[in-house]
């Protein structure tokens, strides 16, 4: 289970940062093809994060479609129109229509694995 690999990454970030003040919350960036399993992220990070700075703090996963670029026309596109598709489904789903602009069926997938601790909050005082 990676995610509890992560979730101690997250927590001894997010305590270097938060200069000794309580930690309320975490917003993560997590893309459709990282792997991570959000609620598993969430139990292991509820259990590292006991007894520190950041224990009962909130984590909020900001799920990432994953960007494709048709080889035609070099068109920008992502998965989001299957946001309620695991990642790899939508990827699939995706490079089976096509791109969205020229019709063309040759996509590269160009990213999509993001983990990103983009915010933290801290509690004020």
């Amino acid at each position: 289970m990676h995610e509890m690999s992560l979730a101690q990454s997250l927590l001894d970030l997010a305590v270097k940062h938060a200069q000794g003040q309580p930690i309320q919350a975490l917003r993560v960036r997590v893309g459709a093809l990282s792997g991570v399993v959000g609620d598993s992220l969430a139990f292991c990070f509820d259990f590292v994060s006991k007894g520190t700075l950041a224990e009962g703090a909130r984590l909020i996963l900001e799920p990432v479609p994953v960007p494709l670029r048709c080889r035609a026309c070099r068109a920008a596109t992502t998965t989001a129109r299957h946001a309620d598709l695991p990642g790899y489904e939508a990827v699939s789903l995706a490079l089976e229509e096509g791109c969205p602009i020229c019709g063309g069926k040759a996509l590269d997938v160009v990213g999509g694995a993001d983990f990103q601790l983009v915010e933290i909050e801290v509690k004020d005082g």
